[in-house]
Formats: C-alpha cells, sequence, structure tokens
C-alpha cells in the first residue's frame, strides 16, 4: 500500500467514525432532555401477552433476593394483568415463586456469568412470543425505564402496549447503584443511551 493510498484509507475511516459518533451524541441528545417520562399508549386489553423487565435486586449473604421493586413489578402485572400470558423476568418470576403462585407461563432466565441486559431481555421475549404466534405485549417495568424499554422493543419489530401507572419508588439497599435514586439512575442511564446509540441498538 502506498503512503497515500494508506492516507485516504486512514482519512476515511476516520470519517466514518466520526460520522457514527456524531449520529450518537446527535441521538443522546434528543434523549437526553427526558431521560425519564415514558408515554402511556394503547389499549392493555388489547395485547396478547405481557412481558415484565426487573429492575435492581438486593444481596442476602450468597443468595439474590429480588428487592421491593421487583416485588412490586410483580403484583402490578399478577393484579392487573393475571389473564394474560405472562412473560417475566426472572427476578420477577422468583417474587411469585416464592409467594407459592404459580401464575407466570414463561421465564426469562440469565445465562451463568453473564449480566443479562434489556437487549437480551427484548430478544428472549421475541422468541417465546414468535414459538407462541403473540406479536402484542403489554410492557411491564420502572417508570424511568419505561422509555427505553419502549424505544428498544419497537425498534426491534414489538407492536409494543405501555400502561400507565407503573411503579417508580427506588431501592436504596439495592445491590445495582444505578437503580438507588433517580440522580444515580440519571447519571447511568446517559451512557446507557451513548453505548446504544454507537451500538445501533437504539
Amino acid at each position: 500500500m502506498t503512503d497515500f493510498s494508506r492516507y485516504n484509507s486512514n482519512h476515511m475511516h476516520y470519517h466514518q467514525w466520526q460520522t457514527l459518533l456524531q449520529t450518537a451524541v446527535g441521538k443522546q441528545k434528543s434523549q437526553a432532555t427526558s431521560l425519564s417520562a415514558y408515554v402511556p399508549h394503547g389499549d392493555p386489553a388489547k395485547a396478547d401477552c405481557v412481558i415484565g423487565f426487573s429492575f435492581g435486586f438486593r444481596q442476602q449473604g450468597g443468595a439474590l433476593d429480588p428487592g421491593p421493586i421487583n416485588r412490586s413489578l410483580a403484583l402490578y402485572a399478577t393484579s392487573r394483568y393475571n389473564f394474560k400470558p405472562l412473560i417475566m423476568q426472572f427476578e420477577i418470576d422468583d417474587v411469585l415463586k416464592g409467594e407459592g403462585r404459580e401464575l407466570i407461563h414463561l421465564r426469562i432466565d440469565k445465562e451463568e456469568g453473564i449480566y443479562l441486559d434489556t437487549v437480551q431481555v427484548i430478544n428472549k421475549a421475541k422468541a417465546i412470543m414468535a414459538a407462541n404466534g403473540w406479536s402484542r405485549p403489554l410492557l411491564v417495568g420502572h417508570a424511568h425505564h419505561m422509555k427505553r424499554i419502549d424505544r428498544m422493543c419497537k425498534q426491534a419489530g414489538l407492536q409494543t402496549l405501555v400502561p400507565a401507572d407503573l411503579p417508580s419508588a427506588w431501592d436504596s439497599f439495592s445491590k445495582q447503584w444505578w437503580t438507588r435514586s433517580l440522580p444515580q439512575w440519571r447519571l447511568r442511564e446517559s451512557a446507557v443511551n451513548f453505548h446504544y446509540a454507537i451500538k445501533g441498538w437504539a
């Protein structure tokens, strides 16, 4: 490769990276104005299933405890939408199993040693939905998490419905520091939105 062609190649890669970065920054700015606000939409009665996204957890010795937020999400889902098939992330499912309630149809588990992020939960839920012929999920999650959940589910091709009055409390004893308070959540969410924009996930 000549010096000239090497220069052109490096120059092109630089501009490709610069364009990608500018796109990500633009997405982040559009999201940063309202990191926490979500907009309820759709008629929950038209959903053919419910996807539950967990939020935080506690550590009790060597055991994982779902914590109060996931307990409130479990109560929210089962008290309002128990007549629909429930696809619950494992922390929420653990709440109901601990209560001896056999209401969960399907469980989203993590793989050993791998962090189960929002992208993976959506992909696993999509596979479950496809296997059962479902296409219109009602999304249940923490109110401050829901804006990104809804956006990413739509990007994944799901016809989402989002209910009002989702739980919005924080857990100061959560093992996940970003679920302990609104300022901590906003700090991490800005970084997550930027990372996901770079990856093209949101």
